[in-house]
């Protein structure tokens, strides 16, 4: 268990112990000073006793089949108990907590907590854990009616005898089965007597005399219907037996009926009920078709009433002939010329007109036969009037709009405008804070990379690093580093190229070699030696492949020169490549040429 804080602000804080940094926390969380708090996890599968045949139908969203944390308490003394730890409040879309150690917010300080740590906190009643989605931190704080700390005296025996054996009855969890309680109860437990009471049928010793029991000096309380059954068979036979046979010797007997005789078949009773409400719905059903049927003659008597409203009186008036006949008020709108009438009025034949004219003056026209005509003819009007009430209503809506307070309006475009506005903020901060994520994790990984790769070149020039140092294993280290350095992939990325990997062509150890101590002479030396311990054609196959290898195109089409990180370093090796090869392609020319 620890608590310090790190380089960057941080603290770390771990172990199973509650306090370290609340010192009033293990106050709320322990029973006894000295108890302790151990964490598992419980997987019900694991627990059941039988084996599990359809692992097929097991899923992984499913709740019953993830591990769940439990906390056992253990007092010195004292049987362990253990309990569930809550699960911590999860923002929408959130599955579940998380792995752990990982930073989150406690109180406003930035903490990395353990797992034990964080099950504390979500048993502690004085905060509130809340998990949010990535990459929002875990946030814990203090609850809104926790306005100061106190800590509470500590617990007397008495409560701690109490808080054990709820704790006992509750957990049911021993550790020792020859546990016996601090101090003995007065009187037998009624919940452990209900909880050991047999509920399935005994099987008693019919030879054997039970025991009398004592009277009991206090009065019972009748038990509840639901626990007369808990009670052996055979004593409820016996009890009723006693009772019926004291009963028979009164005066006043009566004989029970323990079984009311059936009045009623059960077919006829389903019979009855299912009539009743085939009846009752189609009570309800003939209701409610008659309140349709009036509705409907209702909207369209009121239609009608409406229609006739506008319809204009008739009059009378007497043709030239002497006959009268029934004509409309004719309306203002008749005075428009006759271009602009109907394309219904312009397509009537003319012959049809005069037999109509024909007909009105031998017959006067009835009322009714006028208003049906009006009727018709608003009918066909009524697409051009819908037309009208809709633009009618448009420009209502405008003009109403229009003459709105200003202010309001403004008052909601600020309020979207702050809305993207915080929208925004809040999009940038948290790509800034994955950016800076991203970032350092980019730095620690290539931290990583660098210090594994120091500690492979070192193991790889041990063995050149020690002991005498002579030409014979200045040729062998050559080859050696050569072959390393044919076949690896240099990069600036994954895989630096540093000075001590180059294969040079030197005598000199290459603890105290230098780039600056390279020259033609150098060179001209490690290959005289070599020509001199080496048959002629191996002289001119190491020649050849290391005037290849030093070739600086061959550097360019390999990145080599890239790969070198401090540029100073790469300037100087660069410069020392080109001596190199000029100097090994003079001596492949000599030897070629011979």
């Amino acid at each position: 268990m620890n608590g310090q804080a790190g380089p960057s602000e941080v603290r770390v804080v771990s172990g199973s112990q509650p306090g370290v940094l609340d010192p009033t926390q293990p106050s709320r969380l322990l029973r006894t000073p000295d108890s302790t708090l151990t964490f598992a996890s419980f997987n019900p599968y694991v627990a059941t006793p039988h084996d599990i045949s359809r692992i097929s139908n097991l899923s992984l969203h499913d709740e019953r089949c993830r591990p769940k944390r439990i906390v056992i308490e253990t007092i010195p003394g004292q049987p362990s108990s253990w309990r569930w730890v809550p699960s911590a409040l999860k923002q929408e879309g959130v599955d579940d907590e998380g792995r752990f150690p990982r930073l989150i917010d406690l109180c406003g300080q930035l903490c990395e907590i353990s797992q034990d740590q964080w099950d504390l906190y979500k048993l502690d009643p004085l905060y509130n854990c809340f998990v949010k989605f990535p990459p929002a931190l875990t946030v814990i704080t203090r609850r809104a009616w926790a306005t100061h700390d106190r800590i509470p005296s500590p617990p007397t025996e008495s409560q701690l005898t109490n808080a054990a054996e709820d704790d006992y009855d509750s957990d049911k969890m021993v550790v020792d089965d020859d546990f016996t309680p601090l101090r003995p109860k007065a009187g037998p437990s009624p919940r452990r007597k209900r909880r050991q009471s047999p509920r399935v049928a005994l099987d008693f010793d019919f030879g054997v005399q039970p025991p009398e029991q004592p009277p009991d000096p206090k009065p019972k309380r009748k038990a509840h219907v639901s626990f007369q059954t808990l009670r052996p068979a055979d004593d409820e036979e016996n009890a009723y037996f006693e009772e019926d046979s004291l009963n028979r010797n009164t005066k006043s007997y009566t004989p029970r009926n323990q079984k009311r005789a059936r009045t009623l078949s059960p077919g006829a009773q389903k019979r009855t009920l299912h009539a009743n409400r085939t009846a009752r719905d189609n009570t309800k059903k003939t209701r409610w078709e008659q309140e349709k049927e009036a509705r409907r003659e209702r909207r369209e008597q009121a239609f009608l009433r409406e229609v006739l409203t506008e319809v204009p009186p008739a009059y009378t008036h007497f043709n030239g002939n002497g006959s009268a006949s029934t004509m409309p008020d004719i309306p203002e709108e008749s005075n428009i010329p006759e271009s602009t009438n109907t394309p219904d009025e312009t397509s009537i034949p003319e012959e049809r007109m005069e037999e109509r004219t024909s007909q009105e003056e031998e017959t006067p026209e009835d009322p009714l036969a006028e208003s049906l005509r009006k009727m018709a003819e608003l009918n066909a009007d009524r697409e051009r009037q819908r037309e009208r009430e809709k633009h009618l209503k448009g420009e209502e809506v405008k003009r109403r709009a229009q003459s709105e307070d200003p202010s309001r309006e403004q008052q909601k475009q600020q309020k979207l405008a702050e809305e993207k506005r915080r929208k925004e903020e809040e999009t940038r901060r948290r790509e800034e804070f994955e950016k800076a994520m991203l970032e350092e994790e980019i730095r620690r990984r290539r931290a990583e990379l660098f210090e594994r790769l120091n500690r492979e070149r070192e193991l790889r020039h041990e063995q050149w690093s020690n002991g005498y140092w002579s030409h014979h294993r200045a040729v062998e280290r050559y080859k050696g580093v050569s072959a390393f350095f044919d076949k690896a992939r240099f990069s600036g990325e994954t895989f630096p190229l540093v000075f001590i990997d180059i294969p040079w062509p030197t005598l000199k150890d290459p603890r105290r070699n230098k780039v600056q101590d390279l020259d033609w002479d150098v060179v001209n030396a490690f290959f005289s030696y070599f020509r001199k311990n080496s048959r002629p054609q191996e002289y001119k196959d190491i020649l050849r492949v290391s005037f290849q290898r030093f070739h600086p195109d061959r550097w360019d089409s390999r990145n080599l020169f890239t790969s070198i990180l401090d540029e100073q370093e790469r300037n100087e090796v660069h410069t020392a490549v080109s001596m190199v090869s000029k100097a090994i392609g003079a001596l492949y020319t000599e030897v070629k040429g011979a």
